[in-house]
């Protein structure tokens, strides 16, 4: 059933995509500012990027509301060349290699779970996977980035690890994972040089392609954000931030975030020598999602190394209730119901700090 559904999943999208039906799922995907985005770069005007009437006006024949771009310069130059397709085409590419990406972090999990056929099939229909696809999310390049930086610390090869981990910022609120694997780091040293080194590099290819003015217009992006961002995260976030419906003053979001960050830091950096560093990532991972400032749900896509710890051939008959946790906060956010989904997103990560779903992790 489940393998039907998803092939049929993965057929309906591309089909779907040269209909009339299609052009109204097209119209409300995420791709369409990645999209518009590099139409901007391709017409020389890049310094509107950022620009919310400029996008509308190649958004306008999809859909009523505008869809902005609010990620790093970088993020946009693989969207420079697919932006010469026609959209439909170039969604259709973007969906491939999408696909291409979460199916190489699955062989890459795969070293170190050895997956039945049923348990690939439970990976690939993690709930997230369908959101992330459907929407043409930029979200599987975290995934790719959280499935790196496993293997290569596992690995015992930091400075690559470091170096994946650079692809986090392309989500900035994100970025408490940073120091969070720094603190896991064997090496602590040749991590940072691989992190820095990786952000270097990000910031030197905006400045190389797009000059100064756009690292001013994306700082301007950043300080409009807050107020545009909690409104959504209020009623579809999984992060504390969601809690803002309850809690009508943020100062004490902001102070239970910091307290959290505090409490997460301590708790990874003391309980190396006693417990495994699956866990430990595992706890960064889901914490990271927590602490974001904003965080919805196909994000949850970086949690798929953790999924894969469930879903384990020794484990996952003992850890059914866990997995089913996962599908759950889904459902909850789905109907509006933020705070539940954050509060079974808390679940899991205080699960994990116990170790009380997994006697192998």
């Amino acid at each position: 059933l489940l393998f039907g559904t998803y092939s049929l999943y993965l057929v309906a999208i591309p089909l779907s995509t040269f209909t009339s039906f299609g052009k109204d799922i097209l119209g409300n995907s995420d791709f369409l500012a990645y999209y518009s985005a590099g139409k901007t770069v391709n017409e020389r005007s890049d310094d509107l990027m950022y620009d919310r009437y400029k996008l509308f006006d190649y958004q306008a024949s999809y859909t009523n509301s505008v869809k902005p771009f609010l990620y790093l310069p970088t993020t946009v130059l693989p969207y420079v060349f697919l932006s010469k397709l026609s959209f439909e085409v170039a969604f259709l590419v973007h969906y491939l290699l999408s696909l291409v990406i979460l199916i190489y972090s699955v062989f890459i999990l795969n070293t170190f779970y050895k997956f039945t056929d049923l348990q690939r099939i439970l990976l690939l229909t993690f709930p997230a996977v369908f959101i992330v696809l459907g929407l043409g999310q930029i979200s599987m390049i975290l995934l790719l980035s959280v499935t790196l930086v496993y293997y290569f610390q596992k690995s015992k090869k930091e400075f690559l690890a470091g170096l994946f981990l650079g692809l986090i910022l392309i989500k900035y609120q994100y970025s408490a994972l940073v120091p969070f694997v720094l603190i896991l780091s064997k090496d602590r040293l040749k991590f940072l040089i691989g992190f820095l080194t990786s952000t270097f590099v990000l910031a030197f290819t905006s400045f190389l392609f797009f000059g100064n003015n756009i690292f001013i217009a994306y700082i301007h992006l950043l300080k409009t954000l807050p107020s545009t961002m909690l409104d959504d995260t209020q009623t579809y976030g999984i992060s504390i931030m969601s809690l803002r419906s309850i809690f009508q003053n943020t100062t004490v979001l902001y102070l239970a975030t910091f307290l959290i960050f505090s409490y997460v830091c301590a708790f990874l950096y003391f309980s190396q020598k006693n417990k495994s560093y699956d866990l430990l990532y595992f706890s960064a991972l889901a914490y990271s999602l927590i602490l974001a400032p904003y965080a919805l749900i196909y994000d949850t896509i970086v949690l798929l190394p953790l999924i894969a710890a469930v879903v384990n051939e020794n484990n996952f008959y003992k850890n059914w209730m866990f997995y089913f946790l996962f599908i759950g906060l889904f459902v909850f956010q789905v109907f509006g119901l933020s705070w539940v989904a954050f509060i079974l997103l808390g679940v899991v990560a205080f699960s994990i700090t116990n170790k009380s779903f997994s006697n192998s992790v």
